[in-house]
């Protein structure tokens, strides 16, 4: 994209062409954080004037969601593709489709797709009758393995297919005939150097069936996968391990101390002061983890290679890779979203009683309690019922705790992926306090309240907002217009709750009656040129 754009060529298409190709690769290469933004902006734009970019920038978007394990939302993407394009591109998107089918579990979805593509591109050139017969191949992988290798082993051969794609179908092969990477074509072999886990995650299926052929691709000998963030996993040969609460913490202990642990420096470490757990019971403890995963004693130790996302992290982080230890992070959100918006809150003393009610906030499976009334961030009670409550995609609440993100209205709800809940009247201090999500956003809009309660006797003051005189405070609530006024031809709105106003009449645009029109003295140069005459 750098030497396109110092060849300063002139075709718009292409560059959003290549644009889409980086993102991909980006997913491919685990550095996706922060593209969902761009990527639905995009295609919402290209929707109605070039649908088949549109579609290019969707798939991309199935990719990103396979990436990060969302296999409904890609499953919802890859029908909208099919839905949409035309019968020259259903092979390509079939495949996209049975694929996302694979990773929903729907394997009777997937055969049917699969057949239906293969039988579409049977009669087509190499490029699409390959495209078909891949995605037939994927579906037969973990139905009928032994119909699927001879399938994929010549769909590897194609070299007219993109490079993802054979690799795809050499990843299936391996699954299919149960081999490692050793056994792949010397070509096919090569397509794996820069792919990481996250493009193996998005080019191949489900952890519990693809796990020993990413292993393989890997180099890792590591046996026995450990996952902290979130809920607590472990997997020994691609197989989940079940963990009760304190064999998980075990396991923690264990593996951030490779050296092993005495009993003594394990009971202190798992058990503050003791808590009065005797020796006796911590041995209970090791000797039921033993069951499930080799623990050696004097001392205890993982009796095997391991890995955690833990270490992961921290691995990314000594390397400088800021954004690839972000990724890696995939735990809960209630943390950062308390020491963020818990301090907004409990200084915002107006804005607190306005609202008077618990906000809840659904972010993929976690469900968060912004309450007002105590004013603190909470984790949501089992049966509770907020008078008001968002649901968002994991990703979006994310992304705006990674950035800090002063203004959802603006961002996560103009992006129109929400559901939204209220028990009575619409309430503006809700929609306030999601555009002050900042310390210095919500002082502005606590002060404004606190001034707004005696603005009966306030005298009239002028401000100028670009180019134009008008009264300093909005008729709605007072908000300082030449603070968060914008001027667009002969219209002026105000930014804290959207009203607009005709700056030749100062009628309002929003609503009608009493006490809505803004007073303007007219354009700043035709005042100066009445005070010269």
């Amino acid at each position: 994209m750098r030497e396109y754009d110092k060849r300063d060529i002139q075709d718009g298409q292409r560059r959003l062409r290549l644009l889409n190709n980086w993102a991909y690769a980006c997913i491919l290469t685990g550095r996706s954080l922060g593209l969902e933004e761009q990527l639905q902006d995009l295609r919402v734009a290209l929707e109605g004037t070039l649908p088949t970019l549109a579609a290019n920038f969707r798939s991309t978007l199935v990719a990103l969601e396979l990436s990060r394990g969302n296999a409904a939302e890609a499953v919802v993407l890859a029908r909208a593709n099919m839905d949409r394009v035309q019968r020259r591109q259903q092979g390509r998107f079939a495949l996209e489709l049975v694929r996302t089918l694979v990773e929903s579990g729907d394997l009777p979805g997937a055969m049917r797709e699969g057949r239906a593509a293969a039988e579409l591109t049977r009669q087509d050139g190499e490029y699409f009758r390959g495209l078909g017969q891949v995605a037939h191949g994927l579906a037969l992988a973990l139905t009928q393995p032994a119909a699927a290798v001879p399938l994929l082993w010549e769909a590897m051969a194609f070299t007219a297919l993109a490079a993802e794609t054979r690799c795809m179908a050499a990843l299936y092969w391996m699954r299919a005939a149960g081999e490692g990477p050793e056994a792949l074509p010397t070509d096919v072999r090569v397509l794996f150097n820069d792919l990481t886990e996250a493009g193996l995650r998005t080019l191949s299926g489900p952890e519990a069936e693809f796990h020993r052929v990413w292993r393989g691709l890997l180099g890792a000998d590591t046996r026995l996968e450990l996952r902290f963030f979130g809920k607590a996993e472990a997997r020994m040969d691609g197989t989940p391990v079940r963990l009760t609460r304190t064999g998980a913490e075990i396991l923690l202990m264990l593996s951030e101390h490779p050296g092993g642990l005495t009993e003594e420096q394990l009971h202190a470490r798992l058990f503050e002061d003791g808590q009065g757990v005797e020796p006796v019971t911590l041995r209970v403890r090791v000797s039921r983890l033993r069951e499930r995963v080799p623990v050696t004693d004097s001392p205890y130790r993982l009796g095997l290679e391991h890995d955690s996302d833990l270490s992961r992290l921290r691995r990314r982080l000594d390397e400088g890779d800021v954004q690839g230890a972000v990724e890696v992070y995939r735990g809960p959100l209630l943390p950062g979203l308390r020491s963020w918006l818990g301090p907004i809150i409990a200084d915002a003393t107006h804005t607190r009683a306005g609202i008077g009610a618990a906000v809840g906030l659904i972010a993929g499976d976690e469900r968060i309690v912004l309450d007002f009334p105590l004013g603190e961030v909470r984790p949501w009670r089992d049966g509770e019922e907020p008078a008001f409550w968002f649901r968002f995609p994991r990703e979006l609440v994310a992304t705006a705790l990674r950035d800090r993100l002063p203004d959802w209205v603006n961002t996560l709800l103009l992006s129109c992926r929400f559901e939204a809940h209220r028990d009575g009247p619409y309430n503006e201090f809700v929609y306030t306090f999601f555009k002050s999500l900042s310390t210095e956003r919500m002082a502005y809009c606590e002060r404004f309240y606190t001034e707004t309660a005696g603005a009966g006797n306030r005298p009239l003051e002028w401000v100028e907002v670009d180019g134009w005189t008008v009264e300093k405070r909005c008729p709605h609530q007072g908000a300082h217009l030449d603070r968060v006024g914008t001027v667009e031809g002969t219209t002026i709105t105000c930014g804290l709750h959207g009203w607009a106003f005709d700056l030749e009449t100062g009628a309002c645009l929003n609503s009608e009656g009493e006490g809505t029109a803004l007073r303007v003295r007219g354009r700043t140069d035709r005042l100066s040129e009445f005070v010269q005459d």
